[in-house]
C-alpha cells in the first residue's frame, strides 16, 4: 500500500508574533519590538543559561529586506547592531530571503526549515554566508537562540 502524496507545507510571510504583526519588510528581527521579547525569552531559558555558557559569537541575520547583528556573550544578546563590530568573537552569518526567515521562525516551522543545517542544504534561497565551523562547534546554542525566537512567535 503506498502512503497519499504529501502536500507541501509553505510558511506564510503574513505570520503573527503575539500580537505584533510580521513587519511590512517581512523580517521580524529587524523589528526592535520583536527583538526586546526575543531577548527576554532567551533571559528566560534554563536550557540556555546552562549550555551556554561556552557560546561567545556574532550572530549576523540578513535579508534583501536588511541586516542585523547581535552580538552573544554566554548566549545572552549583549549588543545589537546593523553591522558586526571588528571586535566581535567568531560569526555565524546567515542570509535568507523573507519567506525563509517567516518559515524558519515561524511558531511550527514547516519540513526542513526547524534548524540550521537543514534549511541551509534543502533551501534554496537561504545559506549560511560563513563561519559553518562556528556553527557545527555551538550548534545546540545557536538552535536554542532560534527556538526563543519561536517561542516569540507562540506567545510564550
Amino acid at each position: 500500500m503506498t502512503p497519499p502524496p504529501r502536500t507541501p507545507i509553505t510558511a506564510s510571510p503574513n505570520i503573527y508574533l503575539s500580537g505584533l504583526s510580521m513587519p511590512e519588510n517581512g523580517v521580524d528581527f529587524l523589528d526592535p519590538r520583536w527583538r526586546r521579547r526575543w531577548r527576554q525569552a532567551l533571559r528566560e531559558s534554563t536550557e540556555l543559561a546552562h549550555i551556554g555558557r561556552w557560546c561567545h559569537l556574532g550572530l549576523v541575520l540578513g535579508s534583501p529586506a536588511g541586516t542585523r547583528a547581535l552580538r552573544l556573550e554566554r548566549a545572552r544578546i549583549v549588543e545589537d547592531a546593523e553591522l558586526p563590530g571588528p571586535d566581535w568573537p567568531e560569526r555565524l552569518e546567515l542570509y535568507g530571503s523573507q519567506r525563509a526567515w517567516a518559515a524558519f521562525l515561524a511558531p511550527v516551522p514547516p519540513p526542513f526549515h526547524n534548524d540550521l543545517p537543514a534549511l541551509d542544504r534543502r533551501q534554496e534561497d537561504f545559506e549560511v554566508r560563513s563561519g559553518r565551523e562556528v556553527m557545527v562547534r555551538h550548534l545546540r546554542s545557536p538552535q536554542l537562540v532560534f527556538e526563543c525566537a519561536r517561542q516569540v512567535g507562540r506567545g510564550v
